[in-house]
């Protein structure tokens, strides 16, 4: 994966990435993800060799964004390298707490993220996405990573006489509309909705998911 921060709010962001050489597609991803925020001025990077001298280096100075790199050996003088190092101890901990294997790992990343986004750290006055968007966050929509969830099924989706909910494991939010994602161990996928109970001490990830 190949993580963003914006040292102006704090915002982090990643974007999964299969193999080094995706660096170019994953950054442009994050500026059309962010595009409604502002256009990036420049990036601050390590002298990874994915970075230095190639096509990704030479795509963003012709994009007219600034560039600038890190001392050799010297991740402590990115924030990026702190927040990534803080952001996944806190989804390993979610991960050890609702006992989910490692396919789960990506969805506990990405509500760590979302949580770092949507609390005040540091001697900012805002959250992150706050500070980015100029809205307080709904923290309403908060809930514990991998406890029992209950996806609500529409009327007009369901026969007479049968269940009125599925059964899964909440696994985080949509980065594209205001839902959650709960897993379906059964059909083995995704369900987004907005619809859905929840037994935050109840986790049963590590009963049914192999």
């Amino acid at each position: 994966a190949l993580g963003f921060l914006d040292e102006c709010t704090g915002l982090v962001d990643y974007i999964a990435c299969h193999k080094k050489s995706e660096a170019t597609t994953a950054r442009l991803r994050y500026e059309s993800n962010h595009a409604r925020h502002g256009k990036v001025k420049l990036y601050r990077l390590d002298n990874a060799k994915e970075f230095t001298g190639t096509a990704f280096e030479a795509d963003i100075i012709a994009a007219g964004i600034g560039l600038e790199f890190s001392a050799p050996n010297a991740h402590h003088q990115l924030y990026m390298e702190r927040a990534w190092r803080s952001t996944m101890t806190i989804a390993r901990a979610m991960m050890r707490h609702a006992d989910l294997p490692k396919p789960f790992w990506s969805y506990a990343l990405g509500v760590a993220f979302y949580l770092r986004n949507h609390v005040i750290s540091g001697a900012r006055s805002a959250s992150p996405i706050e500070l980015v968007t100029g809205r307080a966050p709904n923290i309403g929509i908060l809930r514990v990573f991998g406890c029992t969830a209950y996806a609500n099924i529409p009327c007009d989706h369901n026969p007479a006489l049968a269940d009125t909910s599925v059964k899964g494991i909440f696994v985080g939010y949509s980065a594209r509309s205001n839902t959650w994602l709960i897993y379906n161990p059964v059909s083995k996928r995704i369900l987004h909705t907005n619809a859905a109970t929840f037994d935050e001490t109840s986790f049963i990830g590590r009963h049914i998911v192999g």
